[in-house]
């Protein structure tokens, strides 16, 4: 059986002026964001920065931390926890001073940390631990995960949480838990990059990045209850939940989703090229968006002109025809072919295999101009080589994919 699943991505022109530089962090990458009151941290190699005027200044706050490579943050109430390679610390001053919470942990490499109030959860780069306390003391909760390393480690990516449902992403597929780890569901996801939790008109959606050891991967949405797996953008770096909007960095640049994923607008107006390329994270706070990148600092714009002020534009088309290299690649049982048409024309994409008998017809209509893509799953075909071959107007490009089962 073969399921394919198709997009169009129409962005619109970005505003020029949408985006601000903040003035900093400079030092390194900016890996995460978050604010206690009023006040912004930000989380980087260099330690945590705090700004108290959005963002306009910035001041390290180190005292206490004895490893500077924070990969997380999490507020809870006036305490601020900061997930580092050397553990769990806690401030109470906002960043003036940090103390270790780090009782029960088997493992300090902090890859990330969620809030849900009560509930503390980090992920290490071993495992899954639960902090009830607000950090004063840590329990495992990961032995219902089924483990691929011959160590017995979980290879743990990112977190999320609500409403006591915690989603662990690692290496090893996408579990759900809704007793505080009691009891793990492996989903039919093969692996996981990034997860976050919306909560729309009462009920619980998925949203889950993949691409595990490639920074560029497809993000997808599953309902509370669902089955199956929608691709919502084909490739992205990272994203973020806001209510019902969702926000990426795509290979294309910075966009937005008002409705789950199914169109996005262009929102990179005023970005620098190079720092449209390269966000790290996203964070709100009240009625301003913040984008951490990985050379140039944080960024912010207002959500309200993001909103409102995006209408559609005229197309940023493609010079020329292009059928990029699919991904994952190998793959099993699905990957993600991209493509561009410069103009609107009739499209054919077939998947043929070494002798030249086609095994599967992608796409066969009439496209409008911009950029494509399909979902191709193949999980009742042998494994092997096979040749993708875009037909388009008088164009016509061949790439290889590798299936293996």
């Amino acid at each position: 059986m073969l399921l394919v699943t198709t997009g169009f991505n129409l962005f619109s022109n970005p505003l020029r002026c949408q985006w601000v530089q903040t003035n900093g962090p400079y030092a390194n990458s900016v890996h995460c964001l978050t604010s206690v009151d009023t006040v912004l941290f930000a989380g980087t190699d260099d330690g945590v920065f705090r700004s108290t005027d959005s963002g306009d200044h910035w001041i390290q706050v180190n005292n206490g931390l004895t490893d500077y490579s924070v990969n997380s943050l999490a507020a809870m109430g006036p305490k601020l926890f900061a997930g580092t390679g050397g553990g769990v610390f806690v401030t109470t001053d906002y960043g003036t001073n940090w103390s270790a919470m780090n009782q029960g942990l088997t493992d300090y490499d902090v890859i990330t940390l969620v809030a849900d109030k009560p509930n503390l959860f980090a992920g290490v780069s071993s495992g899954v631990f639960l902090s009830k306390d607000e950090g004063a003391s840590w329990g495992p909760i990961d032995s219902g995960i089924v483990r691929l390393s011959v160590t017995g480690n979980l290879t743990v990516s990112c977190l999320a949480a609500a409403d006591s449902i915690i989603c662990v992403a690692a290496l090893e597929g996408l579990f759900v838990s809704s007793d505080l780890g009691t009891n793990w569901t492996l989903t039919s996801l093969d692996w996981a990059k990034e997860v976050s939790i919306m909560a729309d008109s009462g009920r619980m959606k998925l949203y889950v990045r993949t691409a595990y050891d490639n920074p560029w991967g497809p993000i997808y949405c599953l309902d509370s209850g669902g089955l199956n797996w929608n691709c919502v953008m084909s490739q992205a770096t990272c994203f973020a939940v806001e209510d019902t909007l969702l926000f990426a960095e795509s290979i294309d640049g910075v966009f937005y989703s008002k409705n789950r994923g199914s169109t996005w607008t262009d929102i990179g107006g005023g970005f620098a090229l190079a720092a449209s390329r390269e966000v790290s994270t996203f964070f709100f706070e009240d009625s301003i968006v913040y984008a951490g990148t990985l050379h140039s600092g944080v960024w912010r714009s207002e959500l309200s002109s993001i909103l409102s002020g995006v209408t559609p534009g005229t197309n940023h088309l493609p010079a020329g025809f292009l059928l990029l290299h699919n991904y994952p690649n190998p793959f099993n049982p699905s990957t993600v072919i991209d493509y561009k048409l410069p103009v609107s024309c009739f499209v054919s994409l077939e998947v043929y295999d070494v002798l030249g008998k086609s095994v599967a017809t992608l796409v066969n209509e009439y496209q409008r101009a911009g950029s494509h893509w399909v979902i191709f799953q193949a999980s009742q075909m042998t494994s092997g080589v096979y040749l993708c071959r875009l037909q388009a107007g008088t164009c016509s490009k061949t790439q290889k994919i590798l299936f293996l089962k």
